[in-house]
């Protein structure tokens, strides 16, 4: 086993990759009192750990853990025979931290020290306790975020809104999550937020407006009963996905809006007004009756179109012929109860032979992209 992992040992650059080993402890070779050069990066993932071992606090060096998929590793278990307290009061450098699909219960308070902290996963934790990770400081320069399906986080500390370096925030399939921060409009350098399939979110922040860098907003298969007004201030948008909630009305879209993703929802109308770069709409499985072709006043390519009245017919074929290779696309509205079905199919038929690309019709099947 040693020379197995030897050769994996890069002595020159610090990084040792143990992954997919079927160790069952970390070899006492990797400690620094054996290396004239300590380890910076640790790779232990996949393998049948349980605990890092009484030399971890050795590891002062480090920048890089890695123990996830070692599904009864418990740093802090029966098994250990070291403080996790004073062992992670040493990694003091450490960036990157992946604990994912293990057995931990809790994350120490000593890793208020890990101030130098980028990446953060933690997923499938059924025993990670919600409390212990409330209790954590903040980690000032942390960029990624990824908490999922940990059923025992019943919410996001509120001082978690002063890690103002994130720029991607993961929060997924957690069953019994509840709460996010108030203040985590202060993310402002946030490009992505994907909180799917977190049955018991219902509500997000209005503070959500000050995220001002984000271009991805997920919120699939929640239980959200609207979007906050302050959507329409994030002037960097470009992807709404809201599937499966129980919204009732969308507030004012941002211009920077071109997917937006909300089927299954209780929505009886649209906006006003769509943004005019929006090329995806998706709103199929509603309660919507009728929709004004003026909201489409700037369509540009049509590739499928379903269940849709058009009330002003030469607009669209002034707009889809006069901008070629661009704009909306996919309209989605399959599963609405809109009115004058017949009559709308004449007239988009009338408008598919105008436009100068191909594209399908179906008002039975719907569209899709």
């Amino acid at each position: 086993m040693w020379l197995l992992w030897k050769s994996r040992f890069n002595i020159k650059d610090g990084k040792c990759h143990l992954e997919g080993q079927g160790l069952a402890k970390v070899p006492n070779e990797v400690y620094s009192s054996n290396q004239k050069q300590p380890v910076t990066e640790l790779w232990l993932q996949q393998n049948a750990l349980t605990v890092l071992g009484p030399r971890a606090a050795e590891l002062a060096a480090l920048e890089l853990l890695y123990v996830n998929d070692n599904p009864a590793f418990d740093w802090d278990g029966e098994a250990a025979s070291t403080d996790l307290e004073e062992t992670a009061a040493q990694w003091t450098r450490l960036q990157e931290l992946n604990l994912s699909k293990t057995s931990i219960q809790r994350l120490p308070s000593s890793a208020a020290v890990w101030t130098d902290l980028r990446q953060l996963y933690l997923c499938d934790l059924p025993q990670l306790s919600g409390e212990s990770l409330a209790l954590l400081p903040p980690f000032p320069r942390l960029r990624v975020l990824m908490l999922h399906n940990c059923p025992l986080v019943e919410g996001i500390a509120e001082s978690w809104s002063s890690m103002v370096e994130l720029k991607q925030v993961s929060l997924c399939s957690n069953p019994n999550l509840c709460a996010l921060p108030s203040g985590m409009g202060a993310w402002a350098q946030c490009e992505k937020l994907f909180l799917n399939d977190n049955p018991s979110l219902r509500t997000l922040p209005d503070s959500l407006g000050g995220m001002r860098s984000l271009q991805k907003l997920y919120v699939n298969s929640c239980r959200l009963t609207e979007i906050p007004g302050s959507l329409a201030e994030l002037l960097e948008l470009e992807e709404l996905y809201a599937a499966q909630n129980e919204i009732t009305s969308l507030p004012p879209l941002p211009p920077s809006l071109n997917k937006l993703h909300v089927p299954h929802n209780n929505l009886t109308s649209l906006p006003s007004k769509l943004p005019l770069g929006l090329e995806i709409l998706h709103c199929g499985s509603n309660a919507i009756s009728s929709v004004e072709v003026g909201l489409l006043s700037a369509l540009v390519e049509i590739n499928q179109l379903s269940a849709f009245p058009f009330e002003d017919i030469d607009a669209c074929i002034d707009a889809a012929q006069g901008k070629p290779g661009g704009g909306l696309r996919v309209v989605d509205l399959a599963d609405n109860p809109l009115t004058e079905l017949d009559e709308m199919r004449a007239r988009v038929e009338a408008l598919a032979s105008r436009l100068e690309k191909p594209w399908a019709f179906n008002g039975s099947e719907g569209g899709g992209g």
